[in-house]
């Protein structure tokens, strides 16, 4: 039996640029279905979500099967004070002038019921000057906004600390530099401590040399350093204070 003749060349080239596009479409799927952030991707011109990862239902309880019928369903899953911003991800991303790249932290409810801190990105795909699809991403962050809002209370607590002291606190950082203003230091001595020249000026000339020398030796050898010398309090009187 005859051998089939070759397929033209033109037709060779399509069924290569085909199959590349299949092998692209199966490695995005791959990758997109195992990346424990919710990824989506819309078609415009359908209006309608056409790719949805299994993290979508994984972390908000959500079917992909509803997303898909309805590319709003997501919404339900949003704190009715953010939705008003999580419209505006989509109006920002299809407008004429809208941004090519959006983002917003809105508060989503996880299948426990708890609302969690969501970073959500979303970025515009253009075709001939229009929007053609529109791909975006959902990360939880909860754990790093609890973090912040940890540290800014710590914070908060140290600087409430130092207000009302009776003592003179202060910090620097690990060469020695004080890099912030102490507020008790500006009380006793009516000058900022962040001013080099005004900090050096509160202390007596005669203490100057054995605190510096004290200070360095502190420094290097990584030790505490306590001395007692005198500081010129706001009333211009010099007093004696214990340093440590």
């Amino acid at each position: 039996m005859p051998k089939p003749p070759p397929a033209p060349r033109e037709t060779r080239g399509i069924e290569n640029v085909l199959t590349r596009l299949r092998q692209g479409e199966n490695r995005f799927v791959q990758l997109a279905d195992n990346i424990p952030e919710s990824f989506w991707l819309i078609d415009i011109a359908a209006r309608r979500v056409v790719y949805a990862n299994p993290a979508y239902a994984t972390h908000w309880g959500g079917s992909v099967e509803d997303l898909y019928r309805n590319r709003f369903d997501w919404l339900r899953f949003i704190h009715p004070d953010d939705l008003t911003r999580a419209m505006a991800i989509l109006s920002d991303a299809t407008g004429a002038t809208g941004r090519e790249r959006i983002e917003q932290v809105l508060r989503m409810r996880s299948k426990d019921g708890a609302w969690h801190d969501v970073l959500c990105r979303a970025m515009a795909i253009r075709g001939d000057g229009q929007v053609r699809r529109i791909i975006g991403t959902n990360t939880d962050i909860t754990a790093i906004s609890q973090a912040q809002h940890q540290s800014l209370q710590t914070e908060a607590r140290y600087k409430a600390l130092v207000e009302a002291s009776a003592q003179i606190v202060w910090s620097c950082n690990a060469r020695g530099e004080i890099f912030e203003d102490s507020p008790s230091w500006q009380s006793y001595t009516g000058v900022s401590m962040a001013n080099g020249e005004q900090r050096l000026a509160s202390i007596h000339p005669e203490d100057k040399d054995e605190l510096a020398l004290r200070w360095r030796q502190a420094l290097s050898h990584s030790a505490i350093m306590e001395m007692d010398h005198r500081l010129r309090h706001h009333s211009g009187q010099w007093r004696w204070t214990h340093c440590r």
